[in-house]
């Protein structure tokens, strides 16, 4: 066989530098939900994953338009069969949709790795959302400002470790969330102004410094068995906050500085026995705050500084044989304050004076069942 020369060898390297870029061009099917809703959707390559890319046109039937249901799979026009697994950002003809039913393969939101933008962004008619359990990451603004969403099951997304920036922000009418055990990296302000939002369940490992704080709707934090961090500042100047509830089985837990601080409607705290640290000024203003409650098995050792203190509302307060040191600052402004009660590991009180400063009702403070000396103010 005659070997081509080398100006045919360098004009099919040419024809194949046009040609292959040529192939890997996304190629679009349209395909018609259960509802009439025509969605389009994209793959790259012949046997490659496809991706819901925008809506070609609503279902006639008022009733049904805008009701999508993304597919889980697609077949070409040569009879090949795509998973569709990614949902596109900047879903195009999305501003008429009313609620998304997500196919069950659909691992990522706004492209592979959730960083295109927009997805769903300032769908004003959308309602609900129905997620599914291979969903790994929610993308970047994914639903941001959409501002009559009051129901997504993110509960329901076991597998899902990845929430990126603001990927909730703005959703005005969301009154629940759960963020599962799975989430990982949770980016910066994923649900900011959420002003409707008034029940937080949170089962992951972290909760994010500053993760909602400065709410006006907050009533309810549900802390689940697997949390070991909550951040700094996670929940402050939560104002309306009225329970703070932890699992029993909490182990090894962590709570960062100032992460209730200013929460005024706070009335009460049970603290679980796996507790094992507090931040500076954790529950530091919360001003009708009366009932501090520990868990005789608690293993916390150290109350740290400003921790209760400027709570006028407290009146008694007992701690576990466990902790061996108070902070500066402690109980200050407490002015409430009537009696402490500390348990038998007791070693320090860092400055007695800073300790109980302003705290004129203050009367009797034990030790193993005897008065201990400090400082009258």
């Amino acid at each position: 066989m005659t070997k081509p020369n080398l100006t045919t060898r360098l004009l099919l390297s040419a024809l194949l530098a046009i040609v292959l870029p040529l192939r890997m061009q996304a190629t679009d099917v349209v395909v018609a939900d259960a509802n009439g809703n025509e969605l389009t959707y994209s793959y790259d390559s012949a046997d490659g994953p496809a991706a819901f890319k925008a809506v070609k046109a609503y279902a006639a039937d008022e009733a049904k338009a805008g009701r999508i249901i993304i597919a889980d799979n697609i077949t070409d026009g040569d009879g090949k069969s795509h998973v569709v697994k990614y949902i596109s950002g900047s879903v195009g003809n999305r501003y008429g949709l009313v609620s998304i039913v997500f196919g069950q393969n659909i691992v990522a939101v706004g492209g592979e790795d959730g960083q295109r933008d927009d997805a769903f962004y300032n769908c004003d008619k959308l309602v609900s959302v129905t997620l599914n359990a291979k969903l790994e990451i929610l993308g970047r603004y994914a639903f941001q400002s959409c501002d009559n969403l009051i129901d997504v099951n993110l509960g329901d997304c076991i597998n899902l470790t990845t929430m990126r920036y603001k990927c909730f922000e703005s959703c005005t009418s969301l009154s629940e969330l759960t963020i599962p055990a799975s989430v990982t990296t949770i980016e910066n302000y994923v649900i900011s102004s959420c002003n409707a939002l008034a029940t937080i369940t949170f089962l992951a490992e972290k909760v994010p410094n500053s993760f909602f704080s400065s709410s006006s709707s907050l009533t309810t934090i549900n802390i689940g068995q697997g949390v070991k961090v909550i951040g700094d500042y996670a929940f402050n100047y939560n104002r309306k906050l009225t329970q703070l509830n932890f699992d029993p089985a909490v182990d090894g837990l962590a709570i960062g500085n100032n992460a209730f601080n200013d929460c005024d409607a706070l009335e009460s705290v049970t603290l679980p026995a796996g507790l094992a640290s507090l931040g500076q000024g954790t529950f530091n203003s919360c001003d009708i705050l009366k009932s501090v409650i520990f868990d005789e098995a608690s293993v916390i050792t150290d109350i740290p500084r400003d921790c209760f203190g400027n709570n006028p509302s407290l009146e008694r307060i007992k701690f576990p044989n466990s902790v061996k040191t108070i902070g500066i600052g402690g109980f200050w402004y407490c002015v409430n304050l009537q009696e402490i009660e500390f348990g038998t590991g007791l070693i320090e009180i860092a400055d007695d004076y800073g300790v109980f400063y302003n705290c004129p009702k203050l009367e009797k403070i034990t030790l193993n069942g005897q008065n201990y000396p400090f400082l009258r103010n």
